[in-house]
């Protein structure tokens, strides 16, 4: 127990600690100055609040050594202290069962100071031959889902060394084998099939219902007869995969849209927070910081998309009146009022799957609609319209320092990697050119 003595506007905080090689305690002390215009009351305990968390620092220096603690003790003092301060929820929920499921059982029970980058490799190599089970199905694991783990792991142990726990990260140098599946080439529509899909956003579809046998309130059956409807694509999701195509964005960046973020002036759409989902909550999502601090960035979209907007605000509004106080309000954590662009039927923001669903919907009753398969639009995921922007752009010898600002990659590297194919792509169709011009 820390000891708190009052001296002059001061208090003096002194705790008594083994010391690791002798076996003596030693005492440390400090001096902590509250605020002057707190009550006595009040300053005290203010004082026992800065002890107990002086004695918490020196507690986790004396006993998180290397030869003492082993990595999943240390991985949960890192998620508790280090994981819930900084990590979003969703991601810290991701790095806490990559540690327990796929880490521990192979050296979460061994002392930090024992793991050597042979545990590594042995981890990797079990992860590669035993793979996992996926509703009963045996699988594979993916480069992209191993270099994630790696990358878990490499943040622990880099923490490790900043604590002073181990003197060397065992799986710094660590690089994943050469057998292990590589990601597929990014998927994203060519010229030809953004031009459709743009087209089939305002396309009449027909719905055919059979006949079929209801049942009235009495439990009496009766035949309802088959017939034909069409629909077409709510205005609300066109507007949405116009601006994913359009501008890039991310999904979670462009529910989050508010009629704020719009400068209808300049064609710029404002992206400044994201939506992410609560871990282990059916349904349950929050507004976040995005992905990255470049990702905070300005679009410049077509005078198109603007119309589109201008359009369904103008709708948005009429329907907002039309239910009354059915209209549910949504607030920050301010009390101030957000203006979701994109909505349930309540006023509510957007659950974050829906625009997928309804992506992956158009597309298959477009493609109900050709019969040649040649002309049928392939099956992407709504993220594919991101890499549609891009791939589009980098065809078009956009610099790739503007198709990173537009994607709001981290830096240049980030999107080099993504694409490189398409930059290769490029790379030989310029040699080719440059064949043909010359005639050498």
């Amino acid at each position: 127990m820390a000891s708190i003595q009052k001296r002059g506007n001061a208090f003096l905080i002194t705790i008594s600690q083994e010391n690791d090689y002798t076996g003596k305690r030693k005492r440390i002390t400090k001096t902590f100055h509250p605020d002057p215009d707190l009550t006595p009351a009040k300053q005290r305990k203010a004082a026992e609040a800065f002890a107990a968390e002086l004695e918490k620092k020196i507690e986790r220096g004396s006993t998180l050594k290397g030869d003492r603690v082993t990595f999943a003790e240390f991985s949960e003092q890192w998620l508790e202290e280090v994981g819930k301060m900084k990590l979003e929820k969703s991601t810290y929920s991701k790095h806490k069962t990559i540690l327990e499921k796929q880490v521990y059982p192979y050296f979460g029970h061994k002392k930090m100071s024992q793991i050597t980058d042979r545990d590594i490799t042995s981890m990797f190599n079990g992860l590669i031959k035993t793979g996992y089970l996926r509703k009963g199905e045996q699988r594979k694991y993916q480069y992209k889902t191993l270099r994630r783990i790696l990358n878990v792991v490499n943040i622990v142990f880099e923490k490790a060394v900043v604590w002073k726990v181990i003197e060397e990260n065992p799986c710094k140098t660590y690089e994943l084998p050469n057998n292990v599946p590589r990601p597929e080439r990014i998927k994203a529509f060519s010229p030809e099939q953004a031009k459709k899909f743009l087209q089939i956003l305002d396309m009449e579809f027909e719905a055919d219902y059979s006949e079929r046998t209801r049942k009235d309130s009495n439990g009496d059956e009766y035949k309802v007869q088959g017939y034909t409807t069409t629909f077409k694509l709510p205005f609300q999701f066109a507007v949405f995969f116009a601006i994913c195509l359009y501008g890039g964005l991310r999904r979670g960046e462009t529910i989050s849209l508010t009629w704020e973020d719009i400068d209808f002036e300049k064609n710029i759409i404002h992206v400044t927070k994201a939506t992410g989902k609560s871990p282990g909550q059916m349904g349950g999502q929050y507004l976040k910081e995005p992905k990255t601090k470049n990702s905070v960035r300005d679009v410049t979209v077509p005078q198109t998309v603007i119309t589109m907007l201008k359009r369904l605000k103008l709708e948005q509004n009429a329907y907002r009146l039309s239910i009354g106080d059915q209209w549910q309000e949504t607030f920050d954590e301010n009390g101030k009022p957000l203006h979701f662009i994109f909505i349930q039927a309540n006023g509510k923001q957007m659950y974050l799957d829906t625009p997928s669903q309804r992506f992956t919907k158009l597309i298959k009753d477009y493609n109900k609609t050709v019969e040649k398969e040649e002309d049928k639009l392939p099956l992407i995921s709504l993220h594919g319209l991101r890499h549609t922007m891009a791939t589009l752009l980098i065809a078009e010898r956009t610099e790739i320092s503007t198709v990173s600002g537009r994607l709001g990659h981290a830096d240049i590297s980030t999107t080099l990697d993504v694409y490189t194919h398409f930059l290769k792509e490029r790379d030989t169709a310029a040699a080719a050119t440059l064949e043909k011009a010359l005639g050498w």
